[in-house]
């Protein structure tokens, strides 16, 4: 898990940087596992992660999907999701075969992978605006 811990300050304030860095020295991160002894802590446990393929190429997004959905597969209540996937080409539990995709579909999907990040920038600043000549 990753934590991000922010703190104001008032901008120019020197004084009050001093009672932030003051606040900031007294915090300690201190995992689950070594919650109930004080020898540790202030220390945390990190975990190995597993070790996985690192895929490269314009339908990396979707090998690496495929891989980490074999770890984490969806609950059922998400079969709705799944059947969108495997119109991808991706199948819960099993490796990304783009080879078994027909060409227009292996370009539309590393179109999505290329332009995916922008639409969703864009759906996360309009969310709930509606905009002037859209229906």
């Amino acid at each position: 898990m990753i934590v991000g811990v922010r703190i104001g300050v008032k901008p120019g304030d020197a004084e009050d940087l001093k009672a932030v860095n003051a606040l900031q020295d007294k915090l300690a991160i201190t995992s689950a596992g070594n919650w109930g002894d004080p020898a540790k802590f202030g220390q945390a446990s990190i975990p190995k992660l597993a070790d996985r393929p690192r895929f490269s190429g314009d339908l990396a997004f979707f090998a690496t999907l495929a891989e980490l959905l074999k770890e984490n597969p969806p609950p059922k209540e998400q079969e709705a999701a799944v059947v969108l996937l495997r119109r991808g080409g991706i199948e819960v539990g099993q490796s990304f075969d783009p080879a078994m995709l027909s060409e227009a579909a292996r370009q539309g999907l590393a179109e999505a992978a290329a332009e995916g990040p922008e639409v969703m920038k864009w759906k996360v600043k309009f969310r709930g605006i509606r905009l002037v000549g859209t229906t």
